[in-house]
């Protein structure tokens, strides 16, 4: 099944598995908003590891939507956006952008406490650009990932949570894009959802 049928029917599957309960019984609809970094390694093996964006990248924007399926599990579907502005002068491309769609599973362990910490992990495919220097065109591929990560939620009152999460992606493409084909690396963000 291709990707763009994929997230449609995810995305219809988990409102109505949200919505599908009667009364207190029903779990919590979640949308969110996220901000943070996505450091790859190959083109950061040379700057010291710490949590801010990468020099010559944009910072990491990303939007959810899920729900919580059990009280301590909570099912999301994530597109991100990553953008690296400044590349060396003797790659083949000026930009590279990379856009992650992916399915990620939250687990956590504080079951019904406002400040819970829990681990994620995922599934993602990538959909990655770089516009070539040669002819200022832009080129585009297909790649996979699998995410791994923790954090900590806390939550504001009864709608609003906010999530500190850090991770690895492992991240690939069939060819190089910009200067690799491998961008696995960390990612640090900051979300807040609201749970409907």
């Amino acid at each position: 099944m291709r990707l763009r049928f994929a997230v449609p029917i995810l995305t219809a599957w988990l409102t109505w598995a949200s919505f599908a309960g009667a009364g207190e019984a029903r779990l919590p609809f979640l949308v969110g908003l996220e901000v943070g970094t996505w450091k790859p390694a190959a083109i950061s093996a040379d700057r010291p590891l710490e949590p801010n964006v990468l020099p010559g990248t944009r910072a990491l924007l990303g939007f959810s939507i899920g729900s919580s399926v059990r009280s301590d599990l909570d099912v999301l579907v994530s597109a991100q956006y990553w953008e690296q502005v400044e590349l060396p002068a003797n790659s083949i491309a000026t930009r590279v952008r990379i856009l992650p769609v992916g399915l990620h599973f939250r687990h956590h362990l504080a079951e019904g406490s406002w400040l819970s910490p829990f681990a994620d992990y995922g599934a993602w495919a990538l959909l990655g650009a770089q516009k070539l220097a040669l002819t200022s065109q832009w080129d585009s591929q297909s790649g996979y990932g699998v995410s791994l990560g923790a954090g900590m939620s806390v939550l504001l009152g009864r709608t609003l949570m906010v999530v500190f999460r850090g991770g690895y992606l492992y991240a690939k493409f069939p060819r190089i894009l910009g200067q690799t084909d491998d961008y696995s690396g960390t990612e640090f963000s900051l979300s807040l959802l609201l749970r409907l």
